[in-house]
């Protein structure tokens, strides 16, 4: 489906989420969950006298490199339309307001919304053998500077409470501990894209269980909906706000 194809309700301009899904790694399954999930999602949230949530599903699912997945998640950020439309030929950039990275956890049940990522300490070897290239680290590398730890400029621990409230049935929970292998990886370099553009950090990752069953992907669709609605009404709030506080002072300034 072309971009321009995607079903909308409104005229106003749509919120737009890129969401991730991952590759086949060591897991010993042929099938990654989050892979699935992220096909599973629909092309758009439809919402009542707000504008509607256009979801733009990256084709190539992360590969369990550490190099190759960092080209990708670099490239959402330079807002390369083709990762999510291989066959257009524009040269629109698709200005991404929240990014939504998955990964399968095969060890529980539990729908994980990660709160923080770190930047060093990955010991174990992607499929190709590699570990992150210590070059990155150093002076004048691409993670020089970056601080140790970061997190999402999202409150990621009340929008869980909200998909927990309003889907008490389904197993969901905050963690604070992402596994330090390469879903971490993802999440902690695409906050890394941000911090270094001086970009809101607006990046959540969702750890997903194993599972693709019918039943499978629709827990996980009602999941992420909420999820994503909700991050979405925290942005846009924000965003509220802070027009507000500076129409306060540009008001301020003129009297």
């Amino acid at each position: 489906m072309s971009l321009h194809q995607y079903p909308l309700s409104g005229a106003a301009q749509p919120f737009t989420v890129g969401i991730t899904g991952g590759g086949l790694y060591n897991s010993g399954l042929d099938y990654n969950s989050a892979a699935l999930l992220k096909d599973a999602l629909p092309d758009s949230l439809i919402r009542q006298g707000r504008p509607d949530i256009r979801i733009l599903k990256v084709t190539e699912n992360l590969r369990s490199e550490y190099e190759a997945s960092r080209r990708i998640i670099s490239s959402m950020w330079d807002g390369n339309i083709s990762l999510y439309d291989p066959t257009s030929t524009s040269g629109e950039r698709i200005n991404l307001q929240l990014i939504i990275h998955m990964g399968m956890r095969t060890s529980e049940s539990n729908y994980c919304f990660e709160v923080i990522a770190r930047k060093d300490g990955y010991v174990h070897p992607d499929n190709c053998g590699d570990l992150p290239k210590s070059s990155e680290y150093e002076d004048g590398g691409r993670l020089y500077g970056v601080p140790d730890q970061l997190r999402p400029e999202l409150d990621i621990e009340s929008a869980a409470q909200a998909v927990k409230d309003k889907l008490p049935r389904h197993n969901t929970r905050v963690s604070t501990d992402a596994g330090h292998n390469l879903c971490e990886w993802f999440f902690f370099n695409s906050l890394a894209e941000g911090y270094r553009r001086s970009a809101p950090l607006h990046v959540a990752f969702v750890h997903i269980p194993k599972g693709k069953s019918e039943d499978d992907l629709k827990t996980g669709v009602e999941i992420l909906e909420s999820f994503i609605g909700t991050l979405v009404q925290q942005i846009e709030e924000k965003e509220v706000d802070k027009k507000a506080r500076e129409d306060t002072q540009m008001f301020e300034h003129q009297s």
